[in-house]
């Protein structure tokens, strides 16, 4: 496994580094140090097609102009998104032997909080396609957060083509086509034609999305999109999607696994 680093864009003076993760099977997972945001998933299939198989944008403006952070680790609480909020931020990035950790410390009261607290977040790629994510937060001060992750896989490796075809499972139920909704569930796995993925998480459960609200003038990886182009996977902190108190002594902790198959 190798990681490479390459200069993403500048703005005012901050630079934004991109981090990519390569295995042997020529997996890659593309991550940005803004917003510690997860730019790009591929894995070439039988036939040799290599597209991006996760919602990305190709420039720092197209990230600044779409409806949607995609990719973003977003907190304290990812359904009131501030100009504060963590997903704005430039994270700093380390490279650990096969791993990179994007971590971000904010004073106290900076994104609204009143303690100060530190972010990180890990990812690894292992030798038969296993990316795993593992995030951190601590504070000096109680807090209550509802962070998300939000990734939003295009397995069609087509922005214009719906997935409506694309089969879902949760934990043990069958397999449908993907709807928007909330589920104890802490296993799922999604198939098309040419790759399918499997994930698993410690979180308490999955919010699944399929970005109705998205219009086709959305440019997803430089190409215009169309709504339900996507599904979208995030683990949940509580089973009912509300914020958790997290204290000095009781930090908080999730680790998603997710394998990627091509056909």
């Amino acid at each position: 496994m190798s990681i490479s680093t390459k200069l993403f864009a500048k703005i005012q003076g901050e630079v934004i580094t991109q981090y990519t993760l390569t295995n042997a099977n020529h997996m890659a997972v593309r991550l940005l140090t803004f917003g510690a945001r997860v730019q790009q998933l591929r894995l070439p299939n039988a036939a040799g097609a290599d597209p991006n198989l996760i919602v990305g944008f190709v420039t720092l403006q197209d990230y600044l102009n779409q409806p949607e952070p995609f990719g973003a680790l977003l907190g304290p609480d990812f359904d009131q998104r501030t100009r504060t909020g963590w997903q704005n931020w430039n994270w700093d990035a380390q490279i650990n032997a096969d791993a990179v950790t994007f971590s971000l410390t904010l004073p106290k009261k900076i994104d609204g909080q009143p303690g100060t607290q530190h972010v990180a977040v890990t990812h690894q790629l292992s030798a038969d396609n296993c990316w795993t994510q593992t995030w951190t937060i601590t504070t000096d001060t109680p807090i209550a957060i509802r962070p998300g992750f939000d990734l939003a896989f295009m397995l069609t490796g087509d922005p214009a083509r719906v997935i409506d075809h694309q089969q879902l499972t949760l934990g043990d139920q069958p397999a449908a086509t993907p709807t928007t909704g909330l589920t104890t569930a802490t296993s799922a796995r999604l198939s098309d034609e040419a790759w399918q993925l499997a994930l698993e998480t410690d979180a308490a459960g999955l919010a699944v999305s399929t970005f109705e609200h998205i219009d086709t003038t959305t440019n997803f990886n430089g190409i215009l999109g169309h709504p339900r182009a996507a599904v979208g996977l995030r683990p949940l902190v509580a089973a009912d999607d509300q914020p958790i108190t997290i204290t000095a002594e009781k930090p908080y902790q999730q680790t998603t696994k997710i394998s990627l198959m091509s056909r």
